[in-house]
């Protein structure tokens, strides 16, 4: 009998492998939880609450991953430094959290268009939904967007003040160290392989427009055709599994990003 996988996630356009295989694949019986927390992320896996989690790689690094590990890189979208017509009078950033390897490629990207990090005041929102509606609501000036909500920002005329260029991929799924080669991640790498073997060809375009759509409907269809051409070119490009030398050298080089970087005084990292 088949057992359910089931995966924590972050909303966004990133899922667009996971809808493919749910639609395509009904026999990987995949139930996806969405999170506005990567603590909760990782509370989940390590109670064994959920299989796997989808998050940024950074996150790995902390000490309540320590039994956690890659399976493979998956997919972002493209990050942009936005900004509503207030911050101007004022630069109150969304984050998701004030140490994260995504708030420190927002500090980046402030300092990269002449702001000093003495200038801003971090503000905790979340995932990237909640620093969008941080935005919208007036809790933030600044926050670090992708697909679908940079989309919605754009739709609101605010501004992309600086789109960061990253080597390494933003997103990686995980599991617990001592499930990695288990059936149920083992069949479930199988299939997601097979999945990203599918979006990438010619044919498969619609399917992707339709399941974003389906799951986005509040984007109009030239930013879905849009966004289903930057997932799938970036699929493309990824390797679906890493070894274990290939996950030692991606973490070593976060840290030495991290140990490296200029971050706002108070924020312990």
């Amino acid at each position: 009998m088949s057992q359910t996988c089931r995966i924590c996630v972050f909303p966004g356009a990133q899922n667009l492998p996971l809808w493919y295989m749910q639609k395509n694949f009904p026999e990987t019986m995949l139930d996806l939880q969405y999170t506005s927390s990567r603590d909760e992320q990782f509370q989940l896996l390590n109670d064994r609450q959920v299989d796997l989690i989808y998050t940024a790689p950074d996150n790995l690094l902390q000490d309540d991953a320590k039994d956690i590990e890659m399976i493979h890189p998956a997919a972002m979208m493209p990050l942009y430094l936005m900004a509503t017509p207030g911050f101007r009078e004022r630069q109150r950033l969304a984050v998701d959290h004030p140490a994260s390897g995504y708030a420190l490629i927002a500090y980046q990207a402030v300092q990269s268009i002449g702001l000093s990090l003495q200038d801003i005041e971090v503000v905790s929102a979340g995932g990237t939904r909640q620093r969008y509606e941080a935005m919208l609501h007036g809790k933030a000036e600044l926050g670090l967007l992708h697909a679908p909500f940079s989309n919605l920002a754009q739709a609101n005329d605010w501004f992309i003040l600086a789109a960061p260029s990253l080597d390494d991929p933003l997103l990686v799924a995980a599991c617990l160290s001592e499930h990695r080669h288990s059936p149920l991640i083992e069949n479930f790498l199988n299939q997601y392989q097979q999945a990203v073997e599918k979006i990438v060809q010619p044919e498969t375009m619609e399917t992707c427009e339709q399941l974003l759509q389906q799951h986005m409907s509040n984007l109009s269809p030239s930013s879905i055709q849009s966004i289903a051409v930057d997932i799938r070119s970036q699929l493309e490009r990824l390797p679906t599994t890493l070894n274990s030398d290939e996950q030692s050298a991606w973490l070593n080089r976060l840290w030495e990003r991290r140990k490296h970087a200029k971050w706002p005084e108070r924020i312990a990292h």
